[in-house]
């Protein structure tokens, strides 16, 4: 008896842990990359707002962590798209041109219906809020 419900317990932290990684997750896993998610139910743009970054090489993350991979860095001046936040507001979802295309429509401009992973054709991630001023939106 004592062993069923140590396995049942196992069984129960597992799934939890399990959850804790999925990429709806706050406090994702380092390892699995949180898509930032852009449109809504309105008609607004995809992404509501546009920004600059602020801070010198800022670093783009998979998730909304310091300790998530770092996917890009990007520099001060930039201009990206804020398209998702973390609940604690601590990081932002941007997209943003690749350095060889500047100019390249990232398509969310336009509204996209209903909310979902940013797909391309530009690349996204993750960034520190506080290096990052609204521009406009």
């Amino acid at each position: 008896m004592k062993y069923a419900r140590n396995s049942a317990h196992i069984v129960n932290l597992i799934g939890a842990m399990a959850l804790a990684c999925l990429p709806s997750a706050v406090a994702a896993c380092a390892d699995e990359p949180v898509p930032v998610q852009v449109g809504n139910d309105d008609d607004l743009d995809a992404c509501g707002s546009t920004g600059m970054i602020t801070g010198q090489l800022l670093s783009v993350r998979a998730t909304p962590d310091a300790k998530g991979s770092q996917t890009a860095r990007l520099a001060k001046g930039k201009i990206v798209q804020l398209c998702d936040e973390s609940v604690d507001g601590q990081w932002i979802g941007i997209v943003y041109a690749p350095a060889a295309k500047p100019d390249m429509d990232c398509g969310v401009g336009t509204p996209i219906a209903p909310r979902r992973d940013y797909d391309g054709p530009c690349r996204s991630g993750w960034v520190a809020a506080r290096y990052v001023q609204v521009i406009a939106g």
